[in-house]
């Protein structure tokens, strides 16, 4: 009986209960108490971040789809299911194309918020369509028709029973998936409906009003990932019933509206009444993310040069995507407090009395180590410095004081930076860059002073006009007009801009004593040397400056003491590691990771990875006990561009049989080892031997004397064992004969371990193999084993799996042969 068929039949998937992620899996010093304000600290901060962020996500979203949410809901005014005007007046299909660009990682995010729009806005008769979904137009029917048949998506207050709960009277499995049923479902539902405004429900179950029949809205996402063929054939089915149905279309494209001409012919296209919509660049909203989220001071938490720079990159070299943006920013934040075990001080104005009061002896002196603590005490007085490092109540009331300073900094440090942004933004060549993040990473690397970007727009500044300053000046009191700390600022920036109005009054003042007008000639005749003179002479005469020049030098050096108070770079304050965070590679390893890399560092070196102790070998080193694809990866370096599959799988296999023999070996080398130690303590009795042959001859002696014969004879006991000790040291003697093979033996032991060092480098190749095993067998001849089945599929696995890596490819140049495709190693 066959039960093959009944056994996938029987198998069924249990998804089971959705497990929340446990924070002591992650952190494993969790218990301790700095560990756990810091966790807390980051909830804390990220809600703050993230409710921001979705007020300007939606504010940003309604300023792009007003203009859309009302060609929608003005597109079929006159629409009626009554009359037959209508098959007259709509002969096309309302259509509006959202150009929403490049930046496909947010575009799911920007459609479900039009969605949801459109349906509190204007009807609640919306789908969104996905190219994925539909592959065919039965697909796309069954999406469309689904979507608007949900009771789910409107429910009317006629259709409620006795109480008052919503009854689904339309089944969407049991009707053809048609525009005829969906055109006969809304007359069905609308027809009733009296002329006069309406309340219904959405989603959400909020009420809204109609005012005419609500239009049917159909939103493909992807419009140029659908197939051309599909897509024609909806659109001419759905111009069959525009007459029955008020259908809206919009298209997101991604590139431009040339798109859609080019997946719809002209007799198609020729149906549709389409308008453009074109999104704004996600630059802008990024610039508006970068300016509510990074530059304020109402988060502590700040990103250094480095990472500021690199989340830049990422976002205009690769995706253009804002969403990944901040997923970045909150991974940068949690990176900052689980690596900063001080980074709960890292908090809102009004919790800092109370984060440092709570700090323990462990993190005040783990405190005191920072580098830019260190600078501060090295910088204060000789009275002060003990205190510091052992005053604990001391130094807590110095960190406040710290970390208030701070905070002041941050909140003069960005309005003064907008007031150079408007300086520097329009200048010639941009020196200090166009973009007011730009200006802002700057900044954050280097103070201005030392930078020869901004000396070059400090000259550029001396050469603008009057009416220039004065529209700069007036730019930089409105950025200042909110700042009530910066009041003295913006009221000598009003004083500049009145002496610049009423610059032409001044009278320019007259030099005291008039030299000569020939004073500056030069003589007719004259020597070099007092031709020389006269020059550095002339050179050395300032040039009369008029009043307006004079006053544009003292507000080129108002702004330029006002830039070095107050834009000082935050490397050079105390406590900065506790709000900045720097650490570029680690986050460059963790955003900007090269796959291949990591693959090839995975598969020539996978201790790596696994942490075994088996796999801890050099990079050319080969060893039985890696896993299969590692050794396959490193035999194919060795081999050029095609390489043979039997030779491959042939090294492949002798590898695994010869490290059994080596193992075999490695016991009897085991055995060698205790032989030798015993050979020492044979050599130890055998110089004992040597004690006890002499003793023998002094015997001799003593048996010649008379007078000692007696003492002898008492001996004569003792001499009968020294006789039985001198058999035994024939045996010893021939011990010491079989010491002389053990040596031998541990001479080819030596030679078997100079053998498995080179197998080491070599053993991956089938020559070398073949070489060593004639030594190590000269007298048997090796004979083709039958194949190992098992090893071969493993072999197999391991190839097939370097071809998904894209390492390897098969060709057909030649037979069993596959093609390399990558050089170099790691």
């Amino acid at each position: 009986m066959n039960t093959a068929g009944s056994v996938s039949k029987g198998c069924f998937a249990f998804k089971g209960k959705k497990k929340q992620a446990n924070v002591d899996e992650y952190l494993p010093d969790s218990k301790n108490i700095a560990v756990k304000k810091c966790h807390q600290r980051f909830n804390q901060m990220w809600e703050e971040v993230y409710t921001q962020v979705q007020i300007l996500q939606s504010d940003f979203n309604s300023n792009i789809f007003d203009e859309l949410l009302k060609f929608a809901e003005n597109s079929h005014t006159g629409f009626s299911l009554e009359g037959r005007d209508t098959k007259k007046l709509l002969v096309e299909i309302p259509a509006a194309a959202l150009v929403t660009g490049v930046n496909t990682p947010d575009h799911s995010t920007m459609f479900a918020n039009l969605v949801s729009m459109l349906r509190e806005r204007v009807t609640p008769l919306v789908t969104i369509l996905k190219s994925k979904d539909c592959q065919n137009v039965k697909s796309i029917l069954s999406r469309t028709l689904t979507q608007l048949m949900d009771s789910h998506c409107v429910a009317d207050f006629d259709d409620e029973d006795e109480d008052g709960t919503a009854v689904n009277t339309v089944n969407t499995k049991s009707l053809p998936l048609t525009l005829s049923s969906l055109a006969k479902w809304y007359r069905n539902k609308f027809l009733d409906q009296p002329s006069s405004p309406k309340k219904r429900k959405s989603v959400d179950g909020k009420c809204f009003e109609h005012k005419a029949l609500p239009p049917v809205v159909i939103v493909m996402e992807d419009f140029e990932n659908f197939l051309p063929k599909v897509v024609q054939d909806f659109l001419l089915i759905s111009s069959n019933y525009i007459s029955h149905l008020p259908l809206v279309f919009i298209f997101g494209i991604a590139t431009s509206v040339s798109a859609i001409h080019r997946l719809l012919p002209n007799e198609v296209s020729s149906l549709l009444c389409m308008e453009k919509f074109q999104a704004p660049p996600s630059t802008e909203y990024l610039t508006l993310v970068i300016n509510q989220i990074l530059m304020t001071a109402r988060y502590p938490f700040k990103l250094g040069r480095g990472v500021f720079q690199l989340l830049l990159d990422i976002f205009l070299y690769y995706d253009f995507s804002v969403l990944n943006f901040i997923q970045a920013l909150r991974f940068t934040m949690l990176e900052h407090y689980s690596s900063q075990p001080l980074s709960y001080l890292c908090c809102n104005h009004d919790d800092v009395q109370d984060a440092v009061k709570q700090t323990d002896a462990d993190s005040l002196e783990r405190l005191r180590q920072l580098p830019s603590f260190m600078r501060y005490v090295e910088g204060c007085s000789t009275k002060e410095q003990p205190d510091l490092l052992l005053n604990e109540k001391f130094t807590k009331e110095r960190v406040v004081r710290l970390i208030e300073d701070i905070n002041e900094y941050h909140t003069n440090f960005f309005p003064i930076l907008s007031c150079l942004h408007v300086l520097v933004g329009k200048l010639p060549g941009y020196p200090l860059g166009k973009q007011l993040r730009e200006v802002y990473s700057l900044c954050l690397d280097v103070n201005l002073q030392e930078n020869e970007d901004f000396k070059h727009a400090r000259d550029l500044l001396r050469m603008l006009s009057k009416d220039e300053w004065k529209n700069l000046l007036v730019q930089c009191i409105e950025k200042l007009q909110n700042e009530s700390q910066l009041k003295d600022v913006m009221t000598e920036l009003e004083k500049f801009v009145n002496r610049i109005d009423h610059i032409d009054e001044v009278v320019e003042e007259e030099e005291e004593s008039e030299q000569p007008a020939n004073d500056d000639a030069l003589p007719y005749r004259t020597s070099l040397h007092q031709l020389r003179q006269k020059l550095q002479d002339m050179s050395k005469k300032q040039k009369k400056l008029s009043p307006y020049e004079k006053l544009r030098d003292e507000i080129v050096g108002f702004y330029d003491d006002l830039f070095a108070k107050h834009l000082v770079c935050p490397t050079k304050l105390p406590l900065h590691e506790i709000f900045y965070y720097n650490a570029t590679r680690h986050l460059k390893q963790r955003l900007n990771a090269s796959p291949r890399s990591a693959l090839q560092m995975a598969l020539s070196n996978p201790h790596y990875y696994l942490q075994c102790q088996c796999c801890s070998l050099e990079k050319s080193a080969l060893s039985g006990t890696m896993p299969d694809t590692c050794i396959v990866y490193k035999l194919h370096l060795e081999c050029g561009q095609l390489i043979n599959l039997y030779d491959w799988m042939q090294v492949f296999i002798k590898l695994y049989d010869w490290m059994q023999v080596f193992i075999k070996l490695y016991d009897w080398m085991q055995v060698f080892i205790k032989l030798y130690d015993w050979m020492q303590v044979f050599i130890k009795l055998y110089d004992w031997m040597q004690v006890f042959i002499n003793l023998y001859d002094w015997m001799q002696v003593f048996i010649n004397l008379y007078d000692w014969m007696q003492v002898f004879i008492n001996l004569y006991d003792w001499m009968q064992v020294f006789i039985n000790l001198y058999d035994w040291m024939q045996v010893f003697i021939n011990l010491y004969d079989w010491m002389q093979v053990f040596i031998n033996l541990y001479d080819w032991m030596q030679v078997f371990i100079n053998l498995y060092d080179w197998m080491q480098v070599f053993i991956n190749l089938y020559d070398w193999m073949q070489a060593f095993l004639t030594v190590v067998q000269p007298e048997e001849q090796v004979d083709v084993k039958e194949p190992n089945h098992k090893m071969q599929a493993r072999f197999i696995q391991a190839v097939s799996q370097l071809q998904f890596l894209g390492f390897v490819k098969p060709t057909k140049r030649k037979t069993d042969h596959v093609a390399r495709l990558t050089w170099g190693g790691c």
